[in-house]
């Protein structure tokens, strides 16, 4: 209307452009916290049976962090996806965590090895509360090794002393007299 040339503002452009960046690498944040916080708010009661879901689930989640052309743009994704790395470390003590001979004492034990406070029980525990001590855990292995071997042996040595008790009341013994060397009389089991 003025006959003025048409402004040029190639800042704004590159600011429009920025914004559109932000708004994808914001729907691919809520994504992520959405997909890890469903996973990981499940009972470890329950969970503790299928621990190979949550590799896989790391799995694609790594996956659909670095289809992304952000990746490299913005710190925001190789932090999330070093935490994803991080949680994968930990899969393998997972599976010695299902606890299937463990008692309410050795839950408890771990609980402290692991620095979980002590007013969760194994039956209200979650991934999570696993995941958010992920560097004790790791940096107790061996103490959770332990303890998990300590926990199948006393399985173990219950289910013998179980069968004892079990055969205790299905035999029936009978003393009967024997002579030893030098005449005397004693009473052995037949």
């Amino acid at each position: 209307h003025l006959s003025l040339p048409e402004p040029c503002f190639p800042l704004l452009e590159e600011l429009k452009t920025d914004i559109n960046e932000i708004k994808i690498l914001q729907t691919i944040c809520n994504e992520y916290n959405t997909k890890i916080h469903s996973e990981i708010s499940k009972q470890w009661l329950t969970y503790r049976r299928s621990i190979h879901s949550f590799k896989e689930f790391l799995h694609s989640l790594e996956e659909f962090l670095l289809e992304h052309k952000y990746v490299d743009k913005y710190e925001i994704i190789p932090q999330i996806l070093k935490i994803v790395s991080s949680y994968r470390e930990i899969v393998p003590i997972l599976n010695i965590l299902t606890g299937d001979s463990y008692t309410r004492e050795h839950w408890s034990e771990l609980f402290i090895i692991i620095g979980i406070p002590c007013h969760f029980t194994f039956e209200n525990i979650t991934l999570r509360d696993f995941l958010c001590v992920f560097p004790d855990i790791l940096m107790r292995k061996q103490n959770i090794i332990d303890l998990n071997l300590r926990a199948v042996g006393e399985v173990t040595i219950r289910d013998a002393l179980s069968e004892i008790e079990l055969w205790s009341y299905t035999v029936s013994l009978t003393m009967v007299p024997y002579l030893i060397s030098n005449n005397e009389e004693v009473f052995i089991s037949q």
